[in-house]
């Protein structure tokens, strides 16, 4: 020690008695020692050399050993609070601790555990998580332009004239983590700019200086770009982003490895990405991607390209983006996302009208879509999905949806092109005031249903009638040739409008639009409550969009605005498909009854449809009863006076019941029809 020091610590640590002497020192010698101090040290408290997390697969069966230790060589208890359910764990006693877990599915998320370890006297505490996912993913980003500065962390760049062999190597993941992993252009290409999306404030899928550059091609031959050097005991998703601004036709470029192919539109994409999944690499450590432009397309283009990699999971994951749509009376349409890369196939399950569940089909590995066929006419189904290996089962996923009840087709022209039944025909030259009333259904039916065109704040409608949509000459589009021919248009930048009225408010509606033009750049947006889709009409024989699940407002009427989409020189309508189902909605109306006793809204066992509602001279009341019975029908005005009360005898099955409505005055009214067991409805009606 240095001179004039008068203290020390000592950080030793020891069960004994310590003693203590100190002396001084100079050149001449030493002096004699002090007297001698002494301290009896504590009991120390045991130490914890646990992580603060532990990751795991659901699905996997680990275990993780930590270790204890006591300088005094004490007895030691060991305590864990809030373990998961899903693990357990031992001590023997001495020095080694084992966690075990063996996570499903079911217990993705993460969880937080404490740590109790002591003896007689002290105890060391230490918190730490434990994190189950369905697989843990690192990422990396590349960057594709042919000029520039180079796009900052967390991306690669692959930067230069795209050329076969120019590469990015050694590519960084998002955690900064070097890997060696390699990109490269097997293949060149036309070329590249700077013209794709930019949002300016980095909002789309990617930020601006990504999504802005991109290599391009307008060749028919495919484009290689090679991942090398890759982890063989990984898999790995790949994202591709093609993005081009302002143009209105079509863009799409396909990406395709190991036989898979998915495309993107790049057309004013900023928000989209084509996926491939589950990809392993080959004995070499190689991914190849083919690259080409989809048919009708004029350019190939990429972007961006987002790799994720990750160990194979034991369960397989749960399908995502489950979706299911009415496509008739008796057909439903489901698509989904296959997450997992090792599922055997899929487990489709399905209950009729809130019944029980039953396995409808088993579907292979890859499989994304299924029709289901064979249904009851404007019933609501609800399916179950899940993917299924011989380790286990994935959580299942869940949609629902019902089979139409009714399609009301219309074909939009002048009287030079007139469709066979089922089609409505407007056979006129349009202009504002236009209604068509008593439209039919699919099955020749009136349905009451009217469309009318209106004028709007801009005080445009539509310019004329036209012919110039695709000719198959045989038929072989969705629709016949008389209705993909003829159309109503639009003028670039002005709109028109259209009401549906006389619908039924116990309905909901999916509208079905088509247009076609022999010229580009053409396309429509169709817009209701806010929500828009887009046609690109240009050369149009098959494709169609689809509003969904709209319901009326409480007059029995929906609004449709048409105008020219992005790009688009002119705006075209050739059909539209009104297809209804009922809706498993109750009115949102309070009942008044006056004198009669209030009546709980409870759910009636019965599927009830009243139409045309708004009504007309006669209306219509279907329903289906399980049991043969009496059920009394009352109808109440707005006051909650009652202007109609009739008993009717029903059989086990369909029913249809017909009321005279023509008297009622213009108004708001509610049936109420219920059986005696107590189940009953109450519906909200309508008359104009």
């Amino acid at each position: 020690m240095e001179t004039d020091i008068t203290t020390w610590n000592d950080n030793i640590l020891s069960t004994q008695e310590l003693f203590y002497k100190v002396r001084a020192f100079n050149y001449r010698g030493t002096s004699s020692l002090s007297n001698a101090a002494n301290v009896q040290m504590p009991n120390q408290a045991p130490v914890l050399t646990l992580l603060d997390s532990y990751h795991i697969l659901a699905g996997d069966s680990v275990q993780f050993d930590f270790y204890v230790s006591d300088l005094e060589d004490d007895v030691l208890n060991l305590l864990i609070n809030d373990f998961p359910t899903f693990g357990s764990y031992s001590f023997d006693g001495d020095s080694t601790v084992s966690l075990v877990f063996n996570p499903g599915l079911e217990h993705v998320g993460t969880f937080t555990s404490e740590a109790i370890i002591s003896d007689n006297d002290n105890q060391s505490i230490q918190a730490f998580e434990i994190t189950v996912s369905e697989k843990v993913a690192e990422t990396i980003l590349v960057n594709f332009a042919t000029a520039g500065a180079p796009v900052g962390a967390p991306w690669n760049n692959v930067i230069g004239s795209p050329s076969a062999g120019l590469n990015a190597t050694d590519l960084v993941t998002s955690e900064a983590v070097v890997t060696d992993f390699d990109i490269v252009l097997n293949s060149a290409w036309t070329g590249g700019n700077s013209n794709g999306v930019v949002t300016g404030d980095d909002s789309g899928i990617f930020p601006d200086a990504v999504m802005s550059t991109y290599f391009a091609d307008n060749t028919t031959a495919a484009k290689t770009i090679a991942l090398t050097n890759l982890d063989q005991d990984k898999l790995y998703d790949l994202a591709f982003l093609a993005s081009r601004k302002d143009v209105a036709d079509n863009r799409v470029t396909n990406f395709t490895i190991n036989g898979q192919t998915v495309g993107v539109n790049a057309r004013n994409n900023a928000s989209e990405l084509a996926a491939l999944s589950g990809i392993a690499p080959d004995v070499n450590g190689v991914i190849e991607i083919e690259i080409n432009k989809a048919a009708g397309a004029p350019w190939a283009y990429i972007n961006a390209l987002q790799i994720e990699f990750y160990s194979e999971p034991i369960l397989p994951s749960t399908p995502t983006d489950f979706v299911s749509n009415a496509t008739s009376k008796s057909e439903i349409e489901l698509s989904w996302i296959d997450n997992a890369s090792n599922e055997d196939g899929f487990e489709l399950y399905r209950a009729e009208d809130g019944g029980n569940y039953s396995l409808i089909n088993t579907l292979s590995a890859n499989v994304t879509e299924f029709t289901d066929s064979g249904l009851i006419t404007d019933t609501e189904y609800s399916y179950r999905l899940r993917a299924i290996n011989q380790n286990g089962n994935s959580l299942y996923a869940e949609t629902e949806e019902a089979t139409y009840k009714r399609s009301v087709f219309i074909n939009v022209g002048d009287d030079a092109f007139i469709a066979p039944a089922p089609w409505n025909n407007t056979a006129n030259y349009p202009f504002i005031g236009n209604e068509y009333n008593n439209l039919n259904d699919d099955s020749g039916l009136s349905t009451g249903f009217a469309m009318t065109i209106l004028g709007n704040s801009g005080g445009t409608t539509f310019t004329a009638p036209g012919a110039g949509g695709v000719n198959t000459g045989n038929n072989s589009g969705v629709y016949p040739d008389v209705v993909i021919q003829s159309y109503y248009w639009i003028e670039q930048g002005e709109m028109a409008s259209v009401k549906f009225s006389n619908l039924n408010l116990n309905e909901k509606y999916d509208f079905e639009f088509f247009g076609s033009r022999t010229k580009a750049p053409r396309g429509t947006d169709f817009t209701i409550n806010g929500e828009t889709v887009t046609l690109d009409v240009a050369f149009n024989t098959d494709n169609t969009v689809k509003l969904l699940d709209v319901s009326p407002d409480v007059n029995g009427e929906i609004f449709l605005d048409m105008i020219s989409m992005s790009g688009a020189t002119g705006a075209h309508i050739g059909a539209i498909v009104l297809h209804s189902s009922t809706s498993s909605k109750e009115p949102n109306a309070a009942v008044r009854r006056g004198d009669m006793e209030d009546v709980a809204l409870k759910q009636f066992d019965h599927n009830l449809n009243i139409y045309p509602n708004p009504l007309m001279s006669l209306t219509t009341v279907e329903f289906k009863s399980k049991i043969n019975e009496t059920v009394e029908l009352v109808i109440v005005n707005h006051m909650g006076l009652e202007i109609l009360r009739r008993d009717f005898d029903v059989s086990e099955g369909n029913n249809i019941l017909t009321l005279n409505t023509d008297l009622l005055n213009s108004g708001l009214y509610f049936m109420r029809i219920a059986n005696s067991q107590g189940f009953e409805k109450i519906s909200r009606l309508v008359k104009n």
